[in-house]
């Protein structure tokens, strides 16, 4: 080889080393940081600042991505979008509230944050986003009161005005949300739609428990999703999984909730209600529930509540290592036929198979919980293993032969039925393929009613039960 080859050889291996070490420097530069402040906005309590907030996304964005931060102080905005790249970052001490008045948001804009077809976008940080809420809702003076305790709900008492979404991801990829506060939510709380690879953690939600929908985490038609060790105390729903509208209509899956503490008056870790399509591989695992208060009115409606009454499949969930306290009804699993997003008159009900329940203890549960399908359409392939429940007790023993109504097309909710199931603990009906291993009943008061009743349930296997359960029909079998 000349000389000169030589040289220009390792002037190859030199440009290309350099190259390599300017693009590792790249990568691991720190990112870009846009203050607000800097663009006019002012953390003053006074000030609307959406349109400085939202020149330090556009200046960020434009240069390719970074943090837009705010800095300690409370600063009043409406209508924030994000867009891809852009990590939305709150100091500590630093308050991002939305306006009062729906009126103060743009005509297109209504939310206090958005992200629309956005790739690595989120929010970040110690501070808080409140939403003002309580400036959308109002008391129903029309509002009449369910004389049954287990029926009352005290969200149903407010009716609200119109109002903005909260924080809303919609056909984004790889979002992030992490710990960050989240209060006094107009709506649903934090809302992720067809969105792909998210994660949420260590976020901390507070909505009044008497605020109507205010649904902590709402994760509809997404994949890749893992939200984890999050501290939510809201009205409505804690976390549920939905598909609400049959134009984005896809399968849910690879879904893991863990390691979260959850409050809330209406149903904890939740799949539906609305259920256009469908849900596999999902995973809800060491989770708390609690209720603070006595009132049957403010206590979980359901602790687990697995749903599907528009036509969706449920196929694959596993539930494990949740401990409640103070709910209504621990567990409730329904298949139903309300039908929504079909055609009138041509509802077709889905599917709800393959869950397990496991390592599941509850305190203080107030009312019997249940596995319901309906006539011809049972739920398929439910395994309860390890599951101990301490319930309030007091049932009547007339409740025993009571006649529950079908309610095809009902809401689910464990109060759907208008009365106290036959069983104090597990009431099972159009169910087929049913394994209770070391299931576990006991009232703190005396009971009148069977622990365990099974009405058309095909193909039981029992193992540790301290008694076995009572069938209601001949055609059940064993």
């Amino acid at each position: 080889m000349t000389a000169a080859r030589i040289l220009f050889c390792v002037f190859l291996v030199v440009a290309f080393f350099s190259a390599a070490d300017k693009a590792v420097a790249q990568d691991g530069a720190p990112p870009a940081i846009f203050n607000v402040t800097a663009y006019g906005a002012q953390g003053d309590g006074k000030t609307v600042n959406t349109e400085a907030i939202q020149k330090a996304i556009d200046a960020c964005s434009k240069a390719g991505g970074g943090k837009v931060v705010i800095p300690a102080g409370e600063f009043l905005t409406a209508g924030i979008e994000l867009k891809s790249r852009v990590i939305l970052y709150l100091e500590e001490h630093a308050v991002l509230r939305g306006m009062p008045r729906l009126s103060d948001y743009a005509d297109k804009k209504k939310f206090l944050i958005q992200a629309k077809r956005a790739e690595d976008v989120g929010i970040d940080g110690k501070g808080t986003l409140d939403g003002n809420g309580a400036s959308y809702w109002v008391k129903d003076e029309a509002y009449v009161e369910d004389k049954e305790p287990w029926a009352q709900a005290t969200h149903n008492a407010w009716k609200p005005l119109p109002r903005p979404a909260n924080v809303r991801f919609d056909k984004c990829r790889r979002v992030t949300v992490k710990n960050v506060t989240l209060i006094n939510s107009p709506s649903w709380t934090l809302h992720v739609s067809s969105c792909d690879d998210v994660t949420i953690s260590g976020v901390t939600i507070r909505n009044p428990l008497h605020g109507p929908n205010t649904d902590g985490i709402d994760i509809n038609t997404c994949r890749d999703v893992l939200v984890e060790n999050c501290d939510i105390s809201t009205g409505d729903d804690a976390i549920v999984l939905k598909c609400t509208e049959k134009e984005q209509a896809r399968v849910s899956k690879n879904i893991t909730v863990t390691g979260c503490r959850l409050e809330t008056e209406c149903q904890a870790l939740k799949i539906g209600t609305e259920t256009l399509d469908g849900f596999e591989n999902i995973t809800f695992r060491d989770c708390s529930i609690h209720n603070r208060s006595d009132n049957p009115a403010e206590r979980a409606s359901a602790g687990i509540a697995l749903e599907t009454v528009d036509g969706g499949t449920v196929n694959g969930v596993f539930v494990s290592n949740i401990t409640m306290s103070n709910v209504r009804a621990p567990i409730f699993i329904r298949l139903g036929n309300r039908g929504r997003g079909q055609e009138a008159g041509q509802a077709k009900p889905g599917e709800l198979k393959n869950v397990v329940i496991e390592n599941i203890t509850a305190k203080h549960s107030l009312m019997e919980s249940s596995i319901t399908g309906i006539p011809g359409h049972p739920v398929e392939g439910v395994t309860l293993r390890n599951i101990d429940i301490e319930l309030e007790g007091g049932g009547l023993k007339e409740w025993a032969d009571a006649n529950v109504p079908e309610v095809i097309r009902g809401y689910p909710a464990p109060r759907m039925f208008g009365m106290r199931l036959p069983a104090c603990g597990l009431y099972s009906r159009h169910v087929k393929g049913l394994t209770l291993q070391n299931v576990r009943f006991t009232n703190l008061t005396p009971d009148g009613r069977p622990m365990m009743v099974c009405d058309d349930v095909e193909g039981l296997v029992t193992e540790g039960l301290q008694e076995a359960p009572v069938f209601m029909n001949k055609s059940a079998k064993k």
